[in-house]
């Protein structure tokens, strides 16, 4: 019997914050942050795509998967810390919905990084 090896593909990418150091922040915060989408979704943490496929992110630095449109802490500033930036990288990755047939041709989403600090 003939196969074919498939493998799902994937990109890499990043999200950077940086606290203003010359603000003079005196107090703690936290970053949080949230993939916010209208489009429909399979479950909350994957995408359909419209063509037969699905995405989800992966976070790299705690290996889960995003959940779309709710916020996840990113990060914490301390006052004083000498870090001015963090950087968190993710993954996306597309798989095919079960049961659905897959359609050909050129595709895009376009999801929005929400960020909030408290």
């Amino acid at each position: 019997a003939n196969s074919i090896a498939t493998y799902r593909p994937k990109a890499a990418f990043s999200v950077s914050t940086i606290k203003d150091v010359a603000a003079d922040c005196t107090e703690q915060f936290d970053v949080v942050t949230s993939f916010y989408t209208t489009d429909t979704l399979h479950d909350d943490t994957h995408l359909e795509m419209g063509n037969g496929l699905l995405m989800r992110i992966t976070d790299q630095k705690t290996q889960e998967d995003i959940k779309f449109n709710k916020y996840k802490r990113f990060t914490t500033y301390i006052p004083g810390q000498t870090g001015a930036m963090v950087t968190r990288d993710y993954q996306a990755e597309l798989s095919q919905k079960p049961g659905e047939t897959l359609v050909y041709g050129p595709f895009k989403k376009d999801l929005i990084v929400k960020i909030n600090y408290n």
